[in-house]
């Protein structure tokens, strides 16, 4: 019951969003990080509010004979412009994870709930020419539900680049490392339990008409810092109005089995109605 008052929420909430952007002109469109694995450079501006949500579901394989599904619905992304260059960033996910036996597709375990809270900021560091840069740094907190939790903190932090082909299409991407298992001990201080990997993204993106774009996408992490994990994914993107998108979007493995599909809606807030 938990689970389906937060769905509901959230559907309610969104509606409401492109509700009110809708009635807004604004003259930029949103830039959004979904669909794809790549963030986007830009912030939302000053006194805006970005909802982007979405529903995944993706199958990988964990061991042999193993697969683990796993549900999102929905995973959430807030941006808070708290100045033009500047926002303020929390991710939210509530998920399901199931792991089936695939030699006799028998149910091993499934559990529902949420995933830990992140919150972060992300800085433009570069507005202007062809190459724009932005980074982004993020704590993950150990709030999560209890079994899907793993109890500690974590940091998430990139260096985002787009480069302007031409008005057209465009080519983004980022570099950056993540570890979600730190804690603090007593006597020692902050502890690093695993190496964390390092990652990049690199996207493809082409504007179809003044509503519809498509993107290709390659990503990888070098996990524990041992072995490159390869994936790709591809997607398509409707803009209703300047401040609500739709999207959907693909993904599979390169040298690991896993694949996955995703939906999402995401709205803006305009500025001007702060004012």
């Amino acid at each position: 019951m938990f689970i389906k008052l937060i769905i509901v929420r959230n559907i309610l909430s969104l509606l409401l969003f492109a509700t009110t952007a809708s009635l807004v002109a604004q003259e930029s469109s949103l830039v959004t990080d979904r669909p794809g694995q790549t963030e986007c450079v830009t912030t939302v501006g000053e006194g805006s509010l970005q909802v982007e949500s979405g529903f995944l579901f993706q199958s990988s394989q964990i061991a042999q004979n193993t697969t683990q599904q796993r549900f999102t619905y929905p995973s959430s992304l807030f941006k808070l412009g708290i100045t033009e260059n500047l926002e303020l960033r929390i991710i939210t996910e509530v998920v399901n994870y199931k792991n089936i036996q695939t030699d006799n597709w028998g149910k091993l375990g499934s559990i529902s709930g949420m995933e830990n809270l992140i919150i972060g900021l992300k800085r433009e560091l570069k507005t202007e020419g062809r190459i724009l840069l932005s980074a982004t740094a993020h704590i993950i907190t150990p709030n999560g539900t209890e079994g899907i939790s793993n109890e500690q903190y974590g940091v998430l932090s990139r260096l985002n680049f787009n480069f302007g082909i031409n008005d057209e299409s465009s080519l983004a991407g980022g570099v950056g490392y993540e570890n979600y298992n730190l804690r603090f001990a007593e006597g020692e201080g902050l502890v690093r339990d695993s190496d964390g990997q390092l990652f990049y993204t690199l996207i493809y993106g082409k504007s179809i008409s003044d509503n519809i774009s498509v993107f290709v996408e390659n990503y990888a992490s070098f996990q524990e810092l041992d072995d490159w994990q390869q994936n790709m994914d591809a997607g398509i993107v409707y803009l209703i109005n300047p401040n609500l998108q739709l999207d959907y979007s693909f993904g599979w493995g390169l040298n690991n089995v896993m694949n996955y599909h995703a939906v999402g809606v995401s709205v803006r807030i305009p500025i001007t109605l702060h004012k």
